[in-house]
C-alpha cells in the first residue's frame, strides 16, 4: 500500500480491525510517498500522523490542554483550530469554556463532543496522514452530519485511511477496499466495485435496504 501526498484512502470495513496493524504487518508493506515506513523514525512517523477514534479517550485536564496535547499552542491557535473543527460554538458555550476540566474527574461530554475534541486535537496538529477509526459510527444522523462536515475540511490536501463501516461515508474515496474477516476481498473505486459486484455492491445493497421506511 502506497500512501501518496493528498491521496484519500478509505477502508469498508466489517469486521473489528486494529490501527496498529498499519505499523506491524505480518506481510507486504506500507509505503509513504515511496519510502517503506520500516525504515522511518517512529516518532517521526508518530508527529505526522492525526488519529482520530469512535471511542475517544480524553485525560483529566482542561479542554485546552486536550487539545494542545503537550504542544505549546497559543490560545488563538487553538480557538482556529476548533472554528475549523465546528467545535468553537460549543466550547465556548460552557461555563469555562477552554478551561472547563474533563476527564474523568471533569465536566462529562457527550460522544459526539469528545469527538469534536479529537477533529480539532487533530486539526491542530497539522498532520500529513489522517486515520479515521469508524469516528462517525455511534453518533446519531445530526451529530454525524456535523462531525463529518468538519472531517470533510480536516482531509482537505491530506493522505487519509477511514475504516469505516457505511459505504455513504467512502464512495468518494479514491481507493476503497472491502475487507472480510480479516481478508481483503475487493479493491477498487466506488464506481468500479459497483460495476463488478461483488460483496460491496452487496453491502451497498443491504444499507440501502436499510434506509427504505418499515411498513
Amino acid at each position: 500500500m502506497n500512501l501518496l501526498q493528498s491521496s484519500l484512502m478509505l477502508f469498508e470495513n466489517t469486521n473489528q480491525k486494529n490501527q496498529q496493524a498499519l505499523f506491524n504487518l505480518w506481510k507486504g508493506e506500507v509505503l509513504l510517498d515511496g519510502e517503506n515506513i520500516k525504515n522511518l523514525k517512529l516518532e517521526w512517523l508518530m508527529s505526522q500522523i492525526g488519529l482520530v477514534t469512535q471511542e475517544p479517550t480524553l485525560l483529566s485536564l482542561s479542554i485546552r490542554d486536550n487539545i494542545a496535547y503537550g504542544r505549546d499552542a497559543t490560545s488563538l491557535q487553538i480557538e482556529d483550530a476548533a472554528k475549523i473543527a465546528h467545535a468553537y460554538t460549543f466550547i465556548s458555550s460552557l461555563e469555562k469554556g477552554y478551561d472547563t476540566q474533563v476527564g474523568r474527574a471533569g465536566l462529562s461530554l457527550t460522544e459526539e463532543q469528545k469527538i469534536r475534541l479529537l477533529v480539532v486535537r487533530a486539526v491542530l496538529s497539522n498532520p500529513c496522514i489522517l486515520l479515521l477509526d469508524k469516528v462517525t459510527g455511534g453518533l446519531d444522523f445530526e451529530a454525524e452530519r456535523y462531525v463529518q462536515e468538519a472531517l470533510d475540511l480536516l482531509m482537505l490536501g491530506r493522505s487519509t485511511i477511514m475504516i469505516a463501516r457505511r459505504i455513504s461515508l467512502i464512495k468518494n474515496a479514491d481507493f476503497i477496499a472491502v475487507m472480510q474477516k480479516g481478508q481483503l476481498m475487493e479493491i477498487g473505486t466506488h464506481d468500479g466495485l459497483i460495476a463488478s459486484d461483488g460483496l460491496y455492491a452487496e453491502l451497498l445493497k443491504c444499507e440501502e435496504s436499510d434506509k427504505l421506511p418499515k411498513r
